[in-house]
């Protein structure tokens, strides 16, 4: 009896987290597949022993279900976001146009139509638009920076696709020009607030290498007023070395910042080796919830030889709804 009992009740457990799943799916970003808009998380301008720091790729892709006429245009809308400055996150937008299955490759700065960013380090945003500049849902585009830090080393990682909501038709308005971009499920969909990920430690390359590791955490928010006053996310974390001690650690970023784990971020830190990074929920300093995405930057020093690796942080699938202001999309009365 307890048998046919189980064999009834397990069914009914299994249809039950089924159906919780497609809920969360819908709403959720999927960072394996392209997007109607990408966030490339870290940028960085200028040359370094005459070769740029950073060359970006965006490519375009026919979107699943569309059909796509030989060489359709594909107009894009691009914006550099930098870390304040006295509070306010300046940033700088511009245009680029491809086709389906075409790519562009442009460095920041490149002149023309790409202008430089108004910082040296920061991340850049690029979303499908229609001949009026109106954002649109195209869920093909993919996208690569490759990061030039020393004349003999560089590294890559792939750009953070976000796609349209479900329910949008392809080519249908999600914002018109000058508006906000709303990332809350059904016009973009959504990403989360909380990172975790694997990650090398600083020190020693091994006991007794003549090397050394640097690591650092780059942080973006989408929680963003563009060329306005930006309150601070405020991000409480936990490292876990191999035998699972952790180390707590806390930070704060006003829409982008870049960490170097040296002893004092968290304080006295002395960990080497591997281990996890964990974050909670960020928050404003009012408790709310805004979003998070990152990277990992490993710098190695070992005999002579320098190398780096960009690895992206994951997260906890927890959708955090927010909007993005470019500029002159200013937010309500009142709001943070």
């Amino acid at each position: 009896m307890f048998g046919v009992k189980r064999a009834v009740v397990l069914p009914m457990m299994v249809a039950a987290i089924a159906a919780c799943q497609p809920a969360i799916a819908q709403v959720l970003s999927d960072s394996q597949e392209p997007g109607s808009l990408l966030v490339f998380p870290f940028i960085q301008t200028g040359t370094i022993g005459g070769v740029v720091a950073t060359t970006i790729t965006v490519s375009v892709t026919c979107p699943t279900g569309a059909i796509c006429p030989l060489h359709q245009p594909v107009n894009l809308r691009l914006h550099w976001v930098c870390p304040a400055s006295a509070g306010v996150c300046q940033e700088r937008d511009f245009a680029l146009a491809t086709t389906v299955n075409g790519t562009v490759r442009f460095h920041p700065g490149d002149g023309g139509s790409i202008p430089a960013p108004p910082c040296f380090q920061g991340y850049l945003l690029v979303w499908v638009v229609d001949t009026f500049r109106n954002a649109i849902k195209f869920d093909g585009l993919s996208g690569k920076a490759v990061i030039h830090q020393l004349p003999t080393a560089d590294t890559a990682y792939n750009a953070i696709p976000i796609q349209a909501g479900a329910n949008l038709a392809n080519n249908a308005i999600i914002s018109l020009d000058g508006a906000p971009l709303p990332f809350n499920g059904t016009s973009y969909k959504e990403v989360t607030g909380q990172i975790t990920g694997g990650i090398q430690f600083p020190g020693q390359t091994a006991p007794g290498a003549n090397g050394s590791l640097n690591t650092f955490l780059i942080f973006l928010t989408l929680d963003v007023m563009s060329n306005r006053p930006n309150p601070p996310t405020f991000v409480d974390f936990n490292f876990y070395n191999e035998a699972e001690a952790p180390i707590s650690a806390s930070t704060s970023f006003t829409c982008w910042g870049f960490f170097f784990i040296d002893g004092t971020v968290p304080a006295n830190f002395t960990t080497t080796g591997n281990g996890l990074v964990q974050s909670s929920q960020a928050q404003l300093a009012t408790g709310a919830p805004v979003t998070l995405l990152g990277l990992v930057l490993t710098q190695e020093f070992s005999d002579g030889v320098f190398a780096h690796t960009i690895v992206p942080l994951l997260n906890n699938s927890v959708p955090v709804p927010t909007v993005f202001f470019p500029e002159g999309a200013l937010p309500p009365v009142g709001a943070p």
